[in-house]
């Protein structure tokens, strides 16, 4: 068992070597080394971005593109995708959609996240309820993501009661977060 061990372990340190190696020799040795500000990508933004976003090589405004997050556009990502699982859920049939929804709602999870949102806290002028407020907001979210992650496991193992049950948590967590920051519910259509 012990030479097992040693032997697929120099296999990977062989294998790693190989590859570090191929990554080395493949890199141009005639480009003069970055300036500090500068990351030596194409472009001079990190991951070869151009600047105001868009890929390397490719117009802005190109599908890929880098958008800044917005909080309210997470939020309404989120809402559109636990609307339209909450009319579905029970469909078995339906299991892959309903999988790709959630997914959907974290994405607008980590969009909310990452973005400071608008709304009621725009017009706060005092920077103590301003943070505890993002506090909360931030929380919350992360309550959520894990709520969402709970989810995608009841999906995917078929346990559509349990899956109910979170996706009725998830509600309940939006409608309370958002009745504690102020944002009025937009009317359904």
């Amino acid at each position: 068992m012990r030479w097992r061990s040693a032997v697929c372990g120099a296999a990977a340190a062989a294998l790693m070597g190989g590859v570090f190696a191929g990554v080395t020799a493949a890199q141009p040795q005639d480009r003069p080394p970055a300036q500090p500000g500068q990351s030596g990508q194409p472009g001079g933004q990190p991951g070869g971005q151009q600047p105001g976003g868009g890929r390397p090589g490719g117009p802005p405004g190109e599908r890929g593109q880098q958008r800044p997050a917005s909080a309210e556009g997470g939020m309404k990502m989120m809402g559109r995708s636990l609307s339209r699982l909450s009319k579905q859920i029970d469909a078995a049939d339906k299991k892959d959609e309903n999988i790709s929804l959630v997914l959907d709602a974290q994405r607008g999870v980590v969009m909310a996240r990452s973005a400071i949102p608008k709304g009621p806290l725009a017009e706060e002028k005092d920077k103590a309820k301003i943070d505890a407020a993002l506090k909360t907001y931030y929380t919350r979210l992360i309550v959520l993501g894990h709520k969402l992650l709970d989810l995608e496991s009841a999906i995917r193992d078929g346990k559509t009661a349990d899956a109910k049950k979170l996706l009725d948590e998830t509600q309940k967590i939006r409608e309370d977060g958002h009745k504690e920051l102020g944002v009025k519910e937009e009317e359904k259509k």
